[in-house]
């Protein structure tokens, strides 16, 4: 699959590209070489590949979270920033959401250096990327976010959930 997604990179195969980013982006079956070939198509800017999202919505923003590929992050906004802000379909979530879920510190910090406005953002549920950590239980991400200090918005260690849940209490007690 790797050698079709490079041709189709280098080749300026629209559809063939997308139809693999399709396939590379259901469930795991991202392989090692996939995100260098993505980081080529990125670097040559040869396609819009930022605004191309899967069947949950998710954009390749999502996927650099979700698999902590921070050393893609500057090509992707150097692409298009807006889609950093873009949410999935189904929760509601971000990128940062997605990074704060799987506890992807790295992927977190690189984004943070470009959307430094985003601590607070809520997902579907009105979860911020603190109460995400929490319920995941992942402490160095929790600690990450925590010792922020300054940088870090004060809703994001107040703001309640839909449920009326902060995060702050619970992640105090972990």
């Amino acid at each position: 699959m790797d050698s079709d997604l490079y041709y189709a990179v280098t080749t300026d195969n629209l559809h063939g590209l997308k139809d693999l980013w399709r396939r590379l982006s259901v469930g795991d079956q991202r392989t090692p070489t996939a995100s260098t070939v993505l980081h080529l198509a990125l670097h040559a800017k040869k396609h819009d590949l930022t605004k191309a999202t899967d069947n949950y919505g998710w954009t390749v923003f999502h996927y650099v979270a979700f698999n902590d590929l921070y050393t893609i992050v500057e090509y992707l906004v150097g692409a298009d920033k807006s889609m950093g802000y873009r949410t999935d379909d189904k929760y509601k979530r971000t990128a940062l959401h997605v990074a704060a879920y799987k506890g992807n510190v790295r992927v977190t910090q690189k984004l943070l250096e470009y959307y430094p406005d985003c601590w607070d953002i809520v997902d579907g549920k009105g979860q911020n990327m603190l109460h995400i950590a929490v319920n995941k239980d992942r402490k160095e991400m929790i600690r990450f976010i925590l010792l922020q200090g300054r940088k870090t918005s004060n809703a994001l260690l107040i703001q309640r959930d839909n449920d009326g849940m902060i995060k702050t209490f619970i992640a105090g007690n972990a």
